[in-house]
């Protein structure tokens, strides 16, 4: 063969064999997107018999994957960016409405039942077929405060946590010097629970600063705050704090 043709004929394969390489990579890459762009929604059932929303990102059959899960009062919805992410990266991506939260069975008390639904998610996490038994959490604020919680059941599976913005303490982050935080905890208690149809919360809380005695703080503000009363008698913190010694 001429070294022209030759020239030519390795030239052709070698824009053929990239050709096929641009190929796969846009094939990979849009698989990757498919999979990450349309989660699954699962109804996972906890111990108690009360199903949460959970949408899961990136699972396939064809290959066992580790998993990464956020458990969120905010809306699940709205870790869909980087749950896309994760799962472009090899990951399976489960995101969880917490008990309660955006009309979700159960009723929502902040941290309540954190220990034990982080538990059986990912139970339930570790049984699935995509699943290769091994899984973390990520999440910051409240996220990641419930991540301590799963941590100190010992789930089975659970093999790391990111906890951001999350004190492992929630008494100290409550109270400072043995005082009230006043601000944060009514600010938080508002959120936590509501106020009922018919009463409207109050826009400004600093009227209510200097109210004593401070078990009836709830009513001044207008209706029964059943997780301020826990904060208030120490009760909700003793079980949080007896929780992580036992994980200790």
């Amino acid at each position: 063969m001429c070294p022209a043709v030759l020239k030519a004929s390795v030239g052709y394969r070698t824009r053929m064999r990239l050709s096929a390489l641009c190929w796969l990579h846009l094939f990979t890459a849009g698989r990757l997107a498919q999979i990450a762009t349309f989660p699954q929604t699962h109804q996972v059932m906890m111990r108690d018999g009360i199903c949460l929303a959970t949408d899961v990102y990136g699972s396939t059959l064809e290959v066992r994957r580790p998993a990464l899960l956020m458990r969120t009062p905010y809306n699940k919805g709205g870790a869909r960016a980087i749950a896309e992410r994760f799962a472009a990266a090899g990951y399976v991506a489960v995101v969880q409405d917490t008990r309660g939260a955006h009309a979700w069975e159960g009723r929502y008390v902040h941290y309540n039942n954190d220990d034990q639904d982080g538990f059986d998610t990912i139970q339930w996490i570790v049984q699935q077929a995509w699943s290769n038994g091994k899984a973390g959490m990520w999440g910051s604020s409240h996220p990641g405060a419930v991540q301590w919680l799963a941590a100190a059941d010992r789930a089975p599976g659970l093999v790391a946590v990111a906890p951001t913005a999350a004190p492992s303490s929630l008494y100290h982050t409550l109270y400072q010097d043995g005082a009230l935080r006043f601000g944060l905890t009514a600010g938080a208690s508002v959120v936590i629970n509501p106020p009922p149809p018919g009463i409207t919360a109050p826009k400004d809380l600093t009227q209510f600063y200097h109210h004593l005695p401070l078990a009836t703080l709830d009513q001044a503000i207008g209706w029964p705050m059943p997780w301020l009363k826990g904060v208030l008698a120490h009760e909700f913190f003793g079980q949080c704090r007896e929780m992580l010694w036992q994980c200790l």
